[in-house]
């Protein structure tokens, strides 16, 4: 037989449907745990590699994941040929998952640039995005008509 107190907290536990159970937290990390490495880089335009790219080009970056609107700062990219860097503006479309990044003026006629995400850009999680190259290219000799 239960005491009265017993099978009222029997009678709680069913109608709630929770049995306690203790748990200790768990000594080591889990060496199978994955760890998010936050959004990543699926594809870009212009493309790895490529040649005769528009001087006046967009580069756009599509994105594996959301990455959070207030960190994409034009500090968070980088587009540079040889010793000089270009001034950007950034917008990211959370539709689209896409960062288009503008250089401030036309970019030089022939020269190879590379294009980096730097620290700063944040997920929605508040993790950051890897920093490091993420496009290289090298511009042709005119503008181009598809922004």
């Amino acid at each position: 037989m239960f005491t009265v107190a017993q099978a009222r907290i029997l009678a709680l536990i069913a109608m709630v449907g929770v049995v306690p159970v203790a748990c200790a937290p768990p000594s080591e990390a889990d060496p199978d745990a994955s760890v998010d490495p936050g959004p990543m880089v699926l594809e870009t335009d212009p493309q790895q590699g490529e040649k005769d790219v528009p001087i006046d080009k967009v580069v756009r970056i599509y994105m594996s994941d959301h990455v959070d609107g207030d960190s994409v700062r034009r500090d968070a990219f980088s587009l540079k040929t040889g010793g000089l860097s270009y001034w950007l503006m950034a917008f990211y479309d959370p539709v689209r998952g896409r960062l288009t990044v503008w250089p401030s003026a036309e970019m030089r006629q022939g020269a190879q640039f590379v294009f980096s995400l730097q620290e700063g850009l944040r997920g929605l999680d508040g993790g950051p995005v890897a920093p490091g190259e993420v496009t290289a290219f090298t511009t042709g000799f005119e503008a181009g008509d598809n922004h």
